[in-house]
């Protein structure tokens, strides 16, 4: 770029500061330095990218290079300066050609260059730092390697620095192709062959077409449940490679009871990694777990999430743009809590992918398919964004099969119920102490569902999960609490029994 001589030699008087002016003059719209992070981004045409390789700092040679360029022109002034006997003018000129070398000597140093960054960030004309909340605001742009697809549309334009989007899918858009033109056969055989449901399918385009949006405006919490070998990994780290930045993983513990709470105090890196995403998947769960229904709650609600990151010291706030899936072999148990199964949706697998199919279920597994999904990126991101442009129209609308499958999990982790049914016996007159039968519900419980004492619901939980039921009156006589038309069996009353002397 063309810079005013002028220009040049107010940084030059103006020490550091003046280079770090003239290296935002150069670079402005080139480079942006989030105040947030500490880190500079460079615009690579389409959207902002970290600085991973600082090329920011190898950028303090184009201001040393302009320093060098006035030298030349100086140079010039210079000769003619003493061609015509002008020896004040030339020694002025001299002191000022020193001056500029000396200070391409400085930019060419650690400490020269980290100043030039540090006042080309923060002056007062053209700093080019931002705070750094400014990236990725608006969900409806999604980046691709050439433009940026503007989701309530479907069309592509080119990308401007003022959008400030710093994450991208690595698919180039066919930009000679239709939205409607665009296909990817093979990943919708691979659908069929996973679910064989052409409900559950189109389902699953208006789920992550919801996904991509980023508008976490659905309160939903997808659970990709099946033995292993059975297509859900494939699918979604297919669906991660294509979204490139805008899909990530996070640990499954974030999801589930780890006991003792942390401090919300604490760094919280797994927590951070959600900020930005649209799609953010856990994986796997031990046999055994259970959800913490409080925290899938949090983070399937759409409220403000608040995290600090590591060896940051302020905390940091943002609006969710996440749909948090998980993929499991396990199905982590759950309260009967009706915020958390009205955001659940339980997808199952029921096929298995397996070199030599021998059963009704199996399917032939193909080894190379996973490769071969990637060549249709392009074609599956179009899927994508056609079923984000449906998902506007028509709404997520699950099928009823998985709205049977959740209900089913829901009716299977329904362990009061469950306990009720097993264990008591319904009547007139019928009356049951609170303490009896938390009592025997206890040993039911670590009987039927988790052996371990702590994952037992406590007695005031208990107590009002049964209350809650509206079908049997509570009273209280002489200090306790009993429950009217409602009595255990014969065997779990002798248990009671049985058990209670040794608890006193």
């Amino acid at each position: 770029m063309s810079l005013d001589p002028e220009f040049v030699q107010e940084c030059l008087r103006a020490n550091e500061l003046g280079d770090g002016l003239l290296y935002a003059a150069i670079h402005q719209g080139r480079y942006v330095y989030a105040s947030n992070q500490g880190l500079w981004y460079r615009w690579d045409g389409h959207s902002w990218a970290r600085d991973d390789l600082d090329q920011a700092v190898a950028a303090v040679e184009d201001v040393a290079a302009a320093y060098a360029d006035e030298i030349q022109r100086l140079g010039a002034d210079l000769a003619e300066a003493l061609a015509q006997e002008r020896e004040g003018q030339a020694a002025q000129l001299r002191a000022t050609i020193k001056a500029l070398r000396r200070r391409i000597d400085r930019l060419r140093t650690d400490a020269g260059r980290r100043n030039c960054l540090r006042f080309a960030a923060v002056n007062p004309s053209r700093p080019l730092a931002i705070r750094g909340d400014e990236f990725d605001r608006n969900p409806w742009l999604l980046a691709v390697a050439n433009g940026v697809v503007d989701l309530r549309s479907g069309e592509i334009e080119p990308g401007r620095q003022e959008d400030y989007i710093a994450r991208r899918s690595p698919v180039v858009w066919p930009e000679d192709r239709r939205l409607e033109d665009l296909e990817a056969p093979l990943w919708e055989q691979t659908l069929e062959e996973i679910y064989g449901d052409e409900e559950i399918v189109s389902y699953l385009q208006r789920l992550f077409g919801y996904a991509i949006a980023g508008r976490n405006s659905e309160h939903i919490f997808p659970i990709f449940w099946g033995r292993g070998r059975n297509g859900k990994s494939l699918m979604v780290e297919t669906l991660h490679y294509v979204l490139g930045g805008y899909a990530g993983s996070v640990p499954a513990e974030m999801l589930l009871d780890v006991g003792r709470p942390t401090s919300s105090a604490q760094s919280s890196p797994d927590l951070m990694s959600l900020k930005g995403l649209r799609l953010a998947i856990a994986s796997e769960t031990d046999e055994g777990r259970r959800f913490s229904i409080s925290r899938v709650k949090w983070l399937t609600g759409g409220d403000t999430l608040t995290a600090r990151g590591l060896y940051e010291r302020h905390m940091t706030e943002w609006e969710p743009t996440h749909l948090l899936v998980l993929l499991t072999n396990n199905r982590p148990a759950a309260s009967g809590d009706y915020a958390f199964w009205s955001r659940c949706q339980l997808i199952p697998h029921p096929h298995s992918f397996v070199p030599d199919p021998r059963s009704p279920h199996e399917r032939p597994a193909d080894p190379n398919r996973a490769q071969k999904l990637r060549e249709e990126a392009a074609g599956i991101l179009a899927w994508l964004i056609r079923g984000c442009l449906e998902w506007q129209q028509v709404g997520l609308r699950p099928p009823e099969s998985v709205q049977v499958a959740t209900q089913e999990y829901a009716d299977e982790e329904d362990y009061v119920g469950r306990f009720l049914e097993a264990c008591t016996e319904v009547g007139d007159g019928y009356r049951v102490s609170a303490s009896d039968l938390y009592a025997a519900f206890s040993l039911w419980y670590q009987g039927n569902v988790s052996s371990r004492r702590s994952y037992t619901p406590s007695q005031k939980s208990f107590t009002s999960k049964v209350h809650a039921l509206d079908r049997y009156q509570r009273i209280k006589s002489n200090g306790y609490y009993h429950f009217l038309g409602l009595r255990l069996t014969e065997e779990w009353a002798a248990r009671i029994r049985e058990v209670q002397p040794d608890d006193t």
